[in-house]
């Protein structure tokens, strides 16, 4: 016997088995196991061959009597539903749009048990053909996702509750940095210069971290906040704004600081804009520039500008200065970037801060 009869008689013997009361005992013993609806109908005629366990046990009725009903008469007893809670017609339902040759996957709608109740299902249905392609059938295989979807719902609750938890902690932290600077501001007042400007510094720090905080509740949360360039740094000026030290803040229009670099980018402007007040204008007069923009290098650059009396003219400041360099070093290292401080040409001091952008 060559390979092409073997292989014939091995397929008539398959189809002997599937077509005899063989293949029905196997169907029933697998689908036993399966915990999902299944429903099998033939056409033209549109009768039911086979309902599973489970899918009779949801229905309320023992599977051996929806077996054998037409399938207007199964419908009847298993109202399908649409989402929206629309009953869908025969035709629009998964196993009588794939009696027309339609195959469907994961086609999502409820129908209601024996006890009123709503089951969601998940249902892959095909059509089947012989082997001319004829529809002659179809099959129908749906999850019970009622569960699924209830824990989604739960999850999808306690989420929004989270977030308002997240809102409402950030949005006190912002309010009790903002009183703790103004207390600080106030056991200020009066103070020795050194411990005036100490109040001031941290001040800074503070209303920094509060508009950080700002941003972040804006956004939504840590990992996708981005905290405006603007308004960052002008909280940190406002501390040291008086009616005659002018701070002018600029940026490109809408560009944005991340989050977790914020708080040390803020610390950086803190410290600068804090030297520029001590030190650049002994009669507190002037003007200081804090700019921050892009380089054409594909680096960001923050500026902070005076036309004070510059370096040289503050040497009794040295110890004060040295460190407050060392600390904008360590910040800047810490950001990936590097910090210059220079005499401007024509009297004053730049402090520029680089830093990889994004």
């Amino acid at each position: 016997m060559d390979e092409g009869q073997s292989f014939d008689r091995l397929a008539t013997e398959l189809e002997r088995f599937w077509g005899g009361p063989a293949a029905h005992a196997v169907l029933e013993t697998v689908m036993d196991f399966v915990p999902g609806v299944v429903v099998i109908v033939s056409a033209p005629a549109g009768r039911v061959l086979y309902v599973s366990e489970f899918a009779g046990r949801l229905m309320g009725w023992p599977r051996q009597e929806l077996e054998n009903l037409s399938y207007e008469q199964f419908a009847e007893l298993m109202p399908n539903f649409s989402l929206d809670g629309r009953p869908y017609t025969l035709d629009e339902r998964p196993v009588g749009r794939s009696l027309k040759g339609e195959t469907l996957e994961d086609f999502e709608s409820y129908f209601l048990d024996s006890a009123g109740g709503r089951v969601l299902l998940r249902c892959n249905t095909s059509p089947i053909r012989n082997p001319a392609g004829e529809v002659i059938g179809a099959i129908s295989v749906c999850s019970d996702i009622s569960r699924q979807k209830a824990r989604e719902a739960d999850l999808a609750q306690t989420a929004e509750y989270n977030r308002a938890l997240h809102d409402e902690l950030a949005h006190r932290v912002k309010n009790h940095l903002q009183v703790i600077s103004g207390l600080i501001a106030v056991e200020a007042r009066g103070a020795p210069a050194a411990t005036a400007d100490f109040a001031r510094k941290i001040m800074g720090v503070m209303q920094s971290l509060a508009a950080i905080y700002q941003s972040v509740v804006a956004a939504g949360g840590v990992g996708e906040a981005e905290v405006d360039a603007v308004a960052l740094i002008d909280a940190v000026c406002r501390v040291y704004r008086t009616d005659d030290l002018v701070i002018e803040v600029s940026a490109p229009p809408g560009l944005k600081l991340p989050a977790e670099r914020a708080t040390t980018i803020g610390a950086v402007v803190n410290e600068a804009v804090c030297n520029s007040y001590k030190y650049a204008y002994p009669d507190g007069r002037g003007v200081v520039e804090v700019t921050v923009a892009p380089s054409g290098s594909g680096e960001l650059e923050l500026k902070v500008l005076d036309r004070g009396v510059g370096r040289a003219a503050t040497a009794h400041a040295d110890d004060g200065r040295a460190h407050g360099t060392k600390l904008m070093d360590v910040l800047a290292r810490q950001l990936g970037g590097r910090i210059d401080i220079a005499d401007r040409e024509g009297g004053g001091t730049a402090v520029t801060l680089t830093l990889p952008q994004g």
